[in-house]
């Protein structure tokens, strides 16, 4: 059985699923050894995304089309800020980019584009970053405190610009910190 995670079908829409019935084939379940802010799906909401306590490191992949993850912090009192960092050893391709978007605080709902450390940016790009990105201050008992992830396609990457940015396996990381 088989999903076709790379379908570039509407937002929305159910992605098929492809079995082959003709095939004999046995499903085993069992318990998984997960190393501490391994990435688990599903995480694409705020209700089912990672939470993290302040001081811990999370890593994880947007390895199929239109895949979206949430990190989140554990409830408690006082300020914390997210800082996101797009893989630093394994390039993106060239037409997508990774997309922050911070659930909560002064900057909510506002997206930052993340590229690669080192990577040249024209001087009038304003929600753009080269490097390692930080929220601003959120509070963490008013609202859940979250940065959702996901690609989108690279405004300055040469055209034609895809409708749908490709997925991938480089590796992001998201640290929580406590902010004053």
């Amino acid at each position: 059985m088989m999903q076709d995670r790379d379908s570039q079908l509407e937002p929305g829409t159910q992605l098929p699923v492809q079995e082959n019935v003709s095939d004999a084939y046995e499903l085993t379940v069992g318990l998984a050894d997960l190393s501490p802010g391994a990435e688990t799906e599903p995480n694409d909401t705020p209700r089912d995304g990672a939470r993290i306590a302040p001081g811990a490191e999370f890593r994880g992949r947007l390895d199929w089309l239109r895949d979206v993850d949430y990190v989140c912090t554990e409830s408690g009192t006082g300020n914390v800020r997210f800082v996101v960092e797009d893989s630093p050893t394994l390039p993106r391709l060239r037409h997508a980019v990774l997309q922050a978007t911070p659930h909560g605080g002064a900057s909510d709902g506002i997206p930052v584009r993340l590229h690669r450390r080192g990577t040249k940016l024209p001087a009038d790009t304003k929600h753009d970053v080269a490097g390692a990105w930080q929220s601003a201050p959120i509070p963490r008992g008013l609202a859940e405190a979250c940065v959702k992830l996901e690609l989108v396609p690279n405004p300055h990457a040469p055209l034609p610009h895809p409708a749908v940015a490709p997925s991938g396996d480089e590796e992001y990381t998201v640290r929580v910190e406590v902010s004053p």
